[in-house]
């Protein structure tokens, strides 16, 4: 790299806390090193991570040490409800109510962050967006202007804007799921084309549903990339990183991680977020989803009703061949537990739900499966990953124990719900018959007194 201090560029997240943290602890750990931190948006959505990686975006903007040198940009999935059905299958064949279920329980939250639309590198020359850009300059810099017009927002960050040689800046950009070749880049910083996308698509859901849908009889192992763009100082040479994450290695994947766990991983980043990391709370997080839940269902949260909710949802998905969308969008293993769901296992819903109704293939789910999407995953695969097909079952049998033992509790709160009703109602009955008794026993003694007396 040249003697100028370089950029860290980062493509769509998208739910994948791998994505979000890998290069901000580089960053953080060797911040004089760089120049910036740079994030291009699509935070949320087809992961599972979204409440925490709201979270640690809220942390990251509020300490004034960052406020000119990472830089969140948003997406366009930051101006939209929507979630992982976005991604897989047509929304206008789900109902109402399904859609609900698998809304981001974030969206309002992270909506009402102040992100900008651009980041313009002056020195470089260089635009960073969401999406493509090659409208004029004066242009672009009005999208930060306008940005609290949330429909301008929703065409702002949803461009389809192509390559212009008549553009007057260079443009990197994600949104398009696609990562550039290694000629696309070497053509951008040898200054032969104006425009490169970074999005690698390395979401954690998005990108271990594509390894296991695969036909691939050969891979044996689940894993997900991290991939993001360094950018020397000059703007003339580039280093793209990546990190191949395995699905259940908690020192590699921090989608496996707890909270608290979390909040040591970004405190080891360096002595200034070590003393500013008791700012990162579980319980603001979890008022968030307490909100969203409420807001959606109008009822609040309960183990009861989580139980209740995934069931019912499990059952639809059966019914219309979806097996793949049983679980909330955004709840990390943390909330579940707030509320009584002990479902601690080490893989996060995902997998949980994604993966036990593929591997367990019971004559229904094939059945349910060969209709819906024509194949099965190779018997290879499943036989290569036998380790994994019991850690997924234990998903299976602790939610049926757990909804099970609900039952049980919930019969049992009943009866004596209602023997307790009757027998007080039995006690009032029996006091007031013993007053009323009394009552007619003394007047009729006054009556023989009067008469005889």
């Amino acid at each position: 790299m040249n003697s100028a201090k370089p950029l860290i560029v980062v493509g769509d997240i998208h739910g994948d806390l791998n994505q979000l943290i890998y290069p901000l602890i580089e960053f953080l750990k060797h911040e004089e090193k760089y120049k910036k931190l740079i994030y291009l948006g699509d935070y949320i959505d087809r992961g599972e991570s979204n409440l925490y990686i709201y979270g640690i975006i809220k942390f990251i903007i509020s300490l004034p040490r960052y406020q000119d040198k990472i830089i969140f940009l948003r997406g366009n999935h930051e101006c939209y409800e929507t979630a992982i059905r976005d991604y897989y299958n047509n929304n206008a064949n789900t109902s109402s109510w399904d859609k609900k279920f698998n809304t981001t329980f974030v969206y309002n939250s992270i909506h009402n962050v102040d992100f900008d639309i651009i980041h313009y590198d002056t020195d470089l020359n260089i635009l960073f967006s969401h999406s493509p850009l090659s409208r004029p300059l004066a242009e672009v810099m009005a999208m930060n202007i306008n940005k609290h017009n949330d429909e301008e927002n929703v065409k702002n960050t949803f461009t389809d804007d192509k390559e212009n040689s008549k553009m007057e800046y260079k443009n990197i950009h994600g949104h398009i799921h696609r990562m550039s070749t290694n000629n696309a880049f070497n053509s951008f910083f040898n200054g032969e084309s104006k425009m490169v996308s970074i999005d690698g698509d390395a979401s954690y859901g998005v990108q271990l549903v594509i390894n296991f849908q695969v036909d691939k009889p050969n891979k044996k192992k689940l894993v997900s990339n991290v991939k993001y763009l360094i950018i020397s100082g000059d703007g003339k040479y580039y280093k793209l990183v990546n990190h191949e994450i395995e699905f259940y290695n908690r020192s590699m994947n921090y989608n496996l991680l707890k909270f608290e766990q979390l909040k040591s991983v970004l405190k080891t980043a360096n002595e200034y977020i070590a003393n500013k990391i008791s700012g990162f709370k579980f319980s603001d997080l979890l008022s968030v989803f307490v909100k969203e839940f409420t807001r959606h269902f109008h009822t609040k949260p309960t183990k009861n009703n989580v139980i209740d909710l995934i069931n019912k949802n499990y059952k639809s998905c059966i019914a219309n061949k979806e097996g793949v969308f049983v679980y909330f969008n955004d709840v990390p293993v943390d909330v579940y537990n707030a509320f009584g769901l002990y479902l601690d296992e080490p893989i996060n819903e995902i997998g949980k739900l994604f993966f036990d109704k593929t591997l367990k293939l019971t004559d229904e789910w094939i059945n349910n499966y060969k209709v819906g999407y024509k194949r099965l995953p190779p018997q290879s695969l499943i036989m290569n990953n036998s380790n994994e097909v019991k850690q997924l079952e234990t998903f299976n049998q602790q939610l049926s124990n757990s909804m099970n033992t609900n039952n049980v509790y919930t019969m049992l709160r009943l009866f004596i719900s209602v023997a307790s009703i009757v027998t007080v109602v039995v006690l009032i009955t029996t006091y007031s018959m013993n007053i009323y008794l009394r009552w007619i026993h003394r007047k009729a003694a006054e009556r023989i007194i009067n008469k005889y007396y």
